[in-house]
């Protein structure tokens, strides 16, 4: 008669090693799924950051592809994952808040701000403004001054 625990011994140790060697493999995945996110999250706030000290050039995907050396298709899909919009959007957003400050807080033209936040053709950057903020420039700035006015003349 042969004894039962010699022939389960070779088969437990056997499945402890596949074990041990799962848990193993699936703790050095982990380990790069994360390394791979956070190297991803660096990516993409160089993208903002480049976005944010550059927004007055001519900016575009092969634009931030170049600055990145990242792929195109690779900046757009990671950026909106990571900052919940595309770059351009980004820097849509950037520019006209921006322009917002100038007509605020400046007697430039519309054309000047324009200019200041990197378009070149006013009636663009016009009706990007308005689709961004809900109305012209020109009504953003008389709305904000004249509300200035009434503040200033009648303080209570």
């Amino acid at each position: 008669t042969s004894n039962p625990e010699i022939l389960y011994m070779p088969a437990a140790s056997a499945l402890a090693n596949v074990i041990a060697v799962q848990v193993l493999r699936i703790h050095q995945f982990n380990n790069l799924m994360e390394k791979n996110r956070a190297e991803a999250r660096c990516h993409s706030h160089f993208i903002k950051d480049y976005i944010d000290k550059n927004y007055r050039e001519a900016i575009n995907l092969d634009t931030l592809s170049e600055a990145s050396y990242i792929s195109k298709s690779y900046i757009s899909h990671q950026f909106k994952k990571d900052m919940g919009m595309s770059p351009i959007d980004y820097l849509i957003k950037k520019r006209i808040e921006i322009a917002r400050y100038l007509l605020l807080n400046t007697d430039y033209t519309v054309t000047e701000v324009a200019k200041q936040v990197g378009y070149d053709n006013p009636l663009y950057f016009s009706a990007l403004f308005k689709k961004n903020a809900g109305v012209s420039p020109t009504e953003y700035r008389k709305t904000y001054r004249q509300e200035q006015e009434d503040i200033c003349t009648n303080p209570g």
